[in-house]
């Protein structure tokens, strides 16, 4: 495909030979099981990318790329690199490229082999191939672990270097996506999660999200080593069964003298049954008293929260206008509550 003045290309499900030695953006997307070119000619493609500042490869790393034993592709002029494929092919790729101090990453690895003895070893393959996003602070973390057999960690690094790209000044920033999955045996969030703290700089880190499924019926004592390495979160996004979790966590005990997460600003719930315990629901373990007390406590020891935001809180509609949202807004400047009154009755707010 001869085109000496194309800047630009996206190609998707399907594949003809081009030349990228004239390109600024690439997006290369198999979202079928059409035939990608052979090793040497996926990387003779990467070597002409000497323009290149927008690089996708979306599944589009040959199944049979073995790693090199050194960088032998520089992309001097890349800002941008997304790469979304099994762990080991993005292994593969990374051991071909050098990039520019300046370049953001965003990677999605997939079919990382869960053995709970191999964890850490996937971390040592990757930290020589993406050191320098390693050693930076982690700025948000999002943990999913919705069911027995998988768990998704998301986590977005940042330098706080801010660099002139086109017409705008832009900070730099890294995002790595793992998704972790075994069919045969349940996975450890605890030590997935313990190995990521170690290798990671979560000490600067702002943001978190959590999405746990009914299977943590850890320990608060458990929880709390979980979140020492986060002691700097300001916003906290509980989904799905973590707010049954996480929520006794976060009250100072008798003999502490913080609260776990102290720098804690704004919790946003995404879904909260207060219709008590009768059920034998794992969702209905927390009560109204429960949930007032938990933030009491934090006031009382002078780590409150500024915001609490609840996008659906399963309560008696009555009650919680008139008794729990007036003695949530005392304790709470900002709350904010999306009122679920399909178990109660149906008063005007």
């Amino acid at each position: 495909m001869h085109t000496p003045r194309l800047r630009k290309l996206w190609m998707q499900s399907f594949y003809v030979p081009f030349n990228a030695s004239t390109l600024t953006s690439l997006y290369l997307n198999r979202t079928s099981e059409h035939a990608l070119p052979p090793p040497a000619q996926f990387l003779c493609m990467l070597h002409s990318c000497t323009k290149l500042q927008n690089l996708s490869l979306l599944n589009w790393i040959p199944a049979d790329l073995g790693p090199a034993l050194e960088p032998t592709i520089s992309l001097p002029t890349l800002y941008f690199l997304n790469v979304a494929d099994r762990f080991n092919r993005c292994i593969a790729l990374g051991s071909y490229i050098t990039l520019p101090p300046f370049t953001s990453r965003n990677f999605s690895f997939t079919h990382i082999g869960t053995a709970e003895a191999r964890t850490a070893s996937y971390f040592d393959l990757m930290e020589p191939y993406f050191k320098c996003a390693f050693s930076l602070p982690v700025a948000s973390l999002v943990c999913r672990h919705p069911g027995p057999h998988t768990a998704f960690f998301n986590l977005k690094t940042t330098s706080g270097v801010l660099r002139q790209h086109s017409q705008s000044v832009q900070p730099i920033s890294h995002t790595f996506v793992f998704t972790v999955a075994d069919s045969e045996s349940r996975l450890s969030f605890r030590r997935i999660f313990y190995r990521f703290a170690k290798t990671l700089d979560l000490t600067r880190t702002r943001q978190l999200t959590l999405q746990l499924g009914r299977i943590h019926p850890y320990p608060v004592n458990v929880w709390r080593d979980l979140l020492v390495p986060l002691s700097r979160i300001e916003t906290l996004y509980l989904q799905d069964y973590a707010s049954v979790w996480l929520m006794p966590v976060l009250a100072p005990t008798g003999n502490e003298a913080a609260p776990m997460l102290p720098q804690l600003r704004f919790l946003w719930i995404q879904s909260l049954d207060l219709y008590g315990k009768d059920s034998g629901d794992v969702r209905n373990a927390m009560t109204r008293k429960d949930l007032l007390f938990h933030f009491i406590e934090r006031k009382r020891t002078g780590y409150p929260l500024e915001r609490l935001r609840i996008d659906k809180l399963i309560v008696d509609k009555d009650e919680a206008i008139k008794t729990l949202l007036p003695r949530l807004r005392a304790i709470i400047p900002v709350v904010e509550c999306g009122l679920d009154n399909s178990l109660g009755p149906v008063t005007e707010q």
